[in-house]
């Protein structure tokens, strides 16, 4: 089997009750079980209203992901736990895309080559003033991908700068 096939399932493990506070909020699971139990998949929803890789934000099929893997001493508890897409996660668990959390509790996404992925500021609207004002864009822009899906943005556009950047140093 493969590691990345390997992976995949240790992610998506057993169910474990959860523990919480006075007030009804998620504590810990602990480690003795994998996948995380429906209180803390709510809560993670709740908190991360989507899937929060960059540019994405799908809201149906979504996957609880450990940040720190369950096999690496992570533990199945709400700080440890973000939603993302099936597609996002088989990105990271096939494809080498890195989901690292911060002390801070910030989120930060890389790809396969620890690259950052950088998130554009603004809406769609000033990005495509900023595309046309460079002359990077003379035709219509529709953001969507080629079959019709919803585009991810801001990687699309994260690789649109990356790939305008090494023209510039080659160039």
């Amino acid at each position: 089997m493969p590691t990345s096939a390997a992976d995949v399932l240790a992610c998506d493990a057993t169910v474990v009750e959860l523990a919480h506070d006075s007030s009804g909020n998620p504590l810990t699971m602990g480690r003795s079980r994998r996948f995380p139990g429906v209180a803390v998949r709510r809560a993670a929803l709740a908190l991360d209203g989507g899937c929060r890789f960059p540019g994405c934000g799908a809201r149906v099929g979504l996957h609880a992901h450990h940040v720190v893997a369950w096999g690496e001493g992570g533990g199945t508890d709400l700080v440890n736990v973000v939603m993302i897409c099936g597609r996002h996660h088989r990105a990271v668990h096939r494809d080498g895309w890195v989901i690292r959390g911060d002390p801070g509790g910030e989120l930060h996404f890389s790809r396969p080559d620890l690259t950052p992925v950088r998130r554009p500021v603004g809406d769609i609207e000033s990005l495509v003033a900023w595309l046309r004002r460079t002359g990077s864009a003379t035709g219509p822009i529709r953001p969507c991908a080629g079959a019709g899906e919803r585009m991810d943005l801001h990687l699309a556009v994260s690789a649109y700068l990356d790939n305008e950047a090494l023209r510039s140093r080659s160039g």
